[in-house]
């Protein structure tokens, strides 16, 4: 095998690799948003009804809001799996569209905006727990980028390799 060869394999087992931690990922980014919204933002309905909207059944609107939570969870769920299924499709050397990319690089945004959050307000508060999260999405960050990065080089590599 030359060093081209031996180079598309290396990214190509970055892509599969990467790929199975981005759904590991989107599980835990589900997990996060759920804690976050349902069980550390108890009273985000009281914010939606005013004092004279007493007659508006509180539980309906909770179920309303606690079910839109869940969909939308279930939808950066299924980014995260679309992403991480369609690399370690491209890593096996299957056929992809370039559109897992695009929300690759989305997420990728996203994840890398939400780390100053770890170090704006009251940073005398920090425990071991924020600590474990604020690393989980580093770590999200660097594997999101590590399969643009791949994708690329393969890209780059097979047509190198044509030549």
């Amino acid at each position: 095998m030359d060093e081209a060869n031996i180079a598309i394999r290396k990214h190509r087992d970055n892509m599969v690799v990467s790929g199975k931690w981005v759904i590991i990922l989107g599980i835990w980014e589900t997990f996060k948003i759920l804690v976050l919204l349902l069980w550390e933002h108890r009273d985000y309905t009281y914010a939606l009804i005013a004092e004279e909207d007493s007659d508006i059944s509180m539980s309906l609107i909770k179920t309303v809001m606690t079910v839109m939570i869940f969909i939308f969870s279930s939808f950066i769920l299924l980014i995260y799996i679309y992403i991480g299924r369609r690399s370690i499709r491209c890593g096996k050397g299957r056929k992809t569209g370039r559109l897992f990319l695009f929300f690759s690089f989305f997420i990728g945004i996203i994840e890398l905006f939400e780390i100053p959050r770890y170090f704006i307000g009251d940073t005398s508060e920090i425990s071991d727990t924020s600590i474990a999260t604020f690393l989980i999405d580093l770590t999200g960050v660097f594997i999101i980028y590590q399969i643009i990065y791949s994708y690329i080089c393969i890209q780059i590599l097979e047509k190198k390799e044509k030549k």
